[in-house]
């Protein structure tokens, strides 16, 4: 028999993620931060690209593209489904991505953004922000206790840690969270969604490992971040990623 292990968290402990989960969460409890590394251009270029790890926004709810997917010609944005379930349009770094296309949350926490624009431009790539040139992704990992895994967000840059523990739950308010990756990566505002890959070392592949899911402590005394695995919203929806 599995064994799940169980952590209840405060309903503030993704204020470091940029996403207040409270009782009656909407939007407008989303973090607004105007730091100019969340600053983006509102003007739609003639064609951009769509980066994980980079920022995208739907009014004042500031999240992090996961993964870049596809289910036949369609594609889409996967995302945490704490995102996506409280907001309705998404932009990013270069104009309009499009509108939310499903979520799942509690329960899991992953969602979908239909990428409805031409000039947005679905790549395998993840930044890696002063850390280094970006990686590219080349397909789906489950790492074992002991690997090291790394996230990209915009606000934190390129974290990397160990996975701790698997098969974790997390309790919010709005319900608990299963099947869930801990890890020693430390969290950053505006982190949710953000996308868990492998460590490239000093290669420049990577494989996906999942999104960021919720956190507890910082970036400047260390703490814990859970991971949702990639491998269910993509068996979920019937996506495959985008790979180079």
């Amino acid at each position: 028999m599995r064994r799940i292990f169980r952590a209840r968290l405060r309903a503030g402990v993704l204020l470091a993620l940029g996403l207040v989960l409270a009782a009656a969460a909407t939007p407008a409890a989303a973090d607004s931060v105007s730091s100019p590394t969340t600053s983006v251009s509102r003007t739609e270029q003639a064609t951009w690209d769509l980066i994980s790890g980079q920022l995208i926004y739907s009014g004042s709810t500031r999240c992090t593209l996961g993964f870049n997917a596809r289910n036949g010609t369609s594609r889409f944005v996967v995302t945490a489904g704490h995102c996506t379930s409280f907001a309705g349009s998404w932009s990013g770094v270069g104009g309009y991505i499009g509108p939310s296309a499903g979520s799942s949350f509690p329960g899991n926490d992953f969602g979908l953004i239909q990428v409805a624009s031409a000039a947005a431009l679905s790549t395998p790539l993840v930044d890696r922000y002063s850390s280094g040139v970006d990686v590219t992704i080349t397909g789906v990992a489950t790492p074992p206790v002991g690997s090291s895994v790394c996230y990209s967000s915009p606000m934190t840059g390129w974290r990397c840690g160990s996975v701790t523990a698997i098969n974790q739950t997390v309790c919010y308010p709005q319900g608990c969270v299963t099947g869930l990756i801990r890890t020693s990566m430390c969290p950053g505002p505006g982190s949710s969604g953000a996308p868990v890959v492998t460590n490239p070392g000093s290669g420049t592949t990577v494989r996906a490992v999942g999104l960021v899911a919720g956190a507890s402590g910082n970036c400047t005394s260390g703490g814990t971040t859970w991971v949702q695995p990639i491998a269910e919203p993509l068996a979920a929806y019937g996506l495959t990623l985008v790979t180079g």
